[in-house]
């Protein structure tokens, strides 16, 4: 069954089906229900359970510590609000190296770990976890990445990783993760997260931001005007920095800095829906990965005036507080 309906409770439950997935509908998500579906031992029973697991207060009856090691602010605040939906807390550390430094302060049983991080990406902190704590509890590692191919789940598993997430992440996909972990000690209450941003019901400028992922964003944020201003405002704030820095990488030809404003633009793009800012953003970053800088001049300049129509945008939405 494929279907936008949302909860499985709108669909007729008169009618069976080998497995059940919301649209818009990730490869990776695809991929994994046909492998369940044509497996060994494939059984309803068990599809179904994987599709169905509660995502109210999870953190009432499963006390977990959480730290979320995530570089983009914007993905960190649409992190923190879906974990805070089911009840969580969580610390943020923005790349591997301070996601190191903030286990050696204090114990977690969940490190939500984004996969693409500059210092020090998410297979190197994993690998340096399994080093350092080759004994007793580590914390579960849950990947997090924006590449759905099946190379990057076996780069992840590889590296040490126990679960992985493609983004963007959804409340049922990270709720079902989270329900595999379990906490290694005594938790104290989870300190209660930063409100972070928020969604979009409708979009402004349909030529700019794609309906349907404006509505994905409101799924998660349930629409509350003063969490859309918030996370508007975080990536309005962020995006002249990131071309900066892609523009500035560009001058010193640092190919890698170019590639990593570049990942970020093409990611918080997509959670807006500003589909063509995160295509561009894309191809500037497959240019830089592969080493030369020829013809970015053009794409930074067509990304910064996508942008500005994108700024407008997302400006006007907020004005009209989602509306």
């Amino acid at each position: 069954m494929l279907t936008s309906l949302g909860p499985r409770e709108a669909v007729r439950e008169d009618v069976e089906f080998a497995a059940y997935l919301t649209k818009p509908i990730k490869p990776s998500q695809l991929y994994d229900t046909l492998m369940e579906v044509f497996g060994a031992a494939p059984t309803r029973a068990h599809v179904r359970a994987a599709r169905e697991v509660p995502v109210d207060p999870l953190a009432e009856h499963l006390p977990l510590r959480i730290l979320v090691a995530e570089d983009n602010v914007v993905n960190q605040q649409l992190a923190l609000l879906l974990l805070k939906k089911m009840g969580y807390g969580a610390d943020v550390a923005a790349n591997g190296l301070e996601a190191l430094e903030a286990l050696e302060r204090k114990p977690y049983d969940v490190v939500l770990m984004d996969v693409q991080m500059p210092v020090m990406d998410g297979l190197d902190a994993t690998r340096q976890i399994h080093r350092r704590w080759p004994d007793g509890p580590r914390p579960h590692i849950i990947a997090a990445t924006a590449n759905a191919m099946q190379e990057e789940r076996n780069a992840c598993l590889a590296a040490g990783m126990d679960d992985y997430l493609s983004k963007p992440i959804r409340m049922e996909e990270l709720a079902g993760a989270l329900s595999r972990c379990r906490p290694h000690l005594a938790l104290p209450t989870p300190a209660p997260a930063k409100d972070p941003g928020v969604a979009t019901p409708s979009p402004p400028e349909p030529r700019v931001l794609d309906p349907p992922a404006l509505k994905r964003l409101s799924a998660i944020t349930g629409g509350d005007p003063e969490l859309l201003t918030a996370l508007i405002d975080t990536f309005l704030d962020d995006a002249p920095r990131l071309l900066d820095g892609a523009r500035l990488g560009l001058r010193q030809g640092q190919a890698d800095d170019v590639r990593r404003a570049a990942h970020t633009l093409k990611s918080n793009g997509a959670t807006f829906g500003a589909v063509r800012l995160s295509e561009l953003s894309r191809a500037l970053e497959s240019l830089a990965r592969s080493g030369t800088l020829e013809g970015t001049v053009d794409l930074i300049a067509q990304i910064e005036a996508e942008y500005d129509q994108v700024r407008i945008g997302l400006a006007a939405l907020r004005e009209r507080g989602g509306r």
